[in-house]
């Protein structure tokens, strides 16, 4: 039975998903980029964007300062986390071993490994879902992600729940993570919202509020990649890629965005990750472990893979043919440049306002 505890599922996954943002920027050799048009480049919006969020393409920051920057992020959360426990009549000691860790792999990468997105990365590992390219398995990590306490996570408050009376750990519980949540009430259930000290924690430190003067703007940008992914050009050029696809043996694929997210999805099911109900309803304080999950069978994983490498290859040739890549990124420059003709001064004013607010 394979094991996956509440850290794992806290704190190593937003630093995996980070890194595929980081891999997904630097993906293939030049020649296989100007194929298929797979090396990103900001658009005319895009600049607007790095000055309103203060982030640049160019921070090519090295993985020490970029684990450092994320430490003190978590050590600002969890010193939130104590303030907030406080007003509840809790002493909670920030835990600031359990932050993450971050791995940027790039141009730059030393390692042996083929660039993610490359036709020979998918040749050899698919689309790293069953592959484990970077030896994510737990028990496998030396080497790749730094060790905490022996790569143990340590709880400092544990003591003090473990010596509480059960009232006393419900309502420890209840002011960290929010009471339970009713499900069925039809509304969404938000992290800020609903997440008792940790949500108002992790909003305090990480969610920048849009000044109300910018936020119509702001909901209008959030609607511009739906009208790229709705353009007639990406259509027909996801057309071609599906009828390619069918012609390579997967047929039934409208978009090239579905083969990751489909296996994705097929591998949590195999694994059991995607019932949801049992994450939620999981009794975290008496079994903090997490829940355990059955190993799929030796024989569908093999399955599998030789499925996730063999579609990988596929996508890449079909993208490739389709010119698809290149065509969604010339759509959304595109779109990008009309939307900044029509908004140049609102975006220069949200850029200069936040500007001016960072530097204060």
């Amino acid at each position: 039975m394979a094991r996956i505890n509440r850290t794992s599922r806290k704190t190593l996954l937003p630093a995996l998903l980070a890194c595929g943002a980081l891999l997904l920027s630097a993906c293939g050799s030049d020649a296989e980029a100007a194929a298929t048009g797979r090396d990103w480049v900001p658009g005319p919006l895009d600049e607007f964007s790095m000055r309103i969020y203060g982030w640049s393409v160019g921070d090519e920051r090295s993985q020490d300062d970029a684990q450092a920057e994320m430490d003190a992020q978590h050590r600002q959360v969890e010193e939130a986390i104590a303030v907030c426990m406080a007003e509840y009549g809790f002493n909670y000691i920030p835990n600031i071993s359990g932050g993450g860790s971050i791995i940027i792999w790039g141009d730059d990468d030393d390692s042996d490994l083929p660039q993610w997105g490359s036709r020979e990365f998918a040749e050899i590992f698919g689309y790293g879902i069953s592959t484990d390219p970077w030896r994510m398995d737990e028990g496998d990590m030396d080497g790749v992600m730094p060790e905490v306490d022996g790569n143990e996570w340590f709880d400092p408050n544990a003591e003090q729940v473990e010596a509480m009376s059960e009232g006393e750990r419900e309502a420890w519980s209840e002011a960290l993570w929010g009471p339970p949540f009713d499900w069925d009430s039809g509304e969404d259930w938000d992290m800020y919202l609903h997440g008792g000290c940790h949500g108002r924690a992790q909003e305090q430190v990480w969610r920048h509020e849009t000044p109300a003067q910018f936020e119509a703007l702001e909901q209008e940008i959030q609607t511009l990649w739906e009208q790229v992914q709705a353009d007639p050009r990406i259509s027909a050029a996801n057309v071609s890629w599906s009828s390619c696809m069918a012609d390579e043996g997967h047929p039934g694929l409208s978009s090239a965005d579905d083969p990751l997210m489909l296996l994705q999805e097929e591998w949590g099911d195999m694994h059991g990750w995607n019932n949801e109900d049992l994450w939620q309803n999981w009794d975290w304080d008496a079994f903090p472990e997490g829940p355990e999950f059955p190993t799929p069978d030796p024989a569908e994983v093999t399955a599998f893979t030789a499925r996730e490498i063999a579609m990988a290859v596929a996508d890449f040739d079909c993208r490739a043919s389709a010119g698809i890549d290149r065509i969604r990124q010339e759509v959304d420059h595109d779109l990008q440049q009309q939307f900044v003709d029509r908004h140049r001064s609102e975006l220069e004013a949200w850029a200069s306002y936040m500007e001016a607010l960072r530097n204060d």
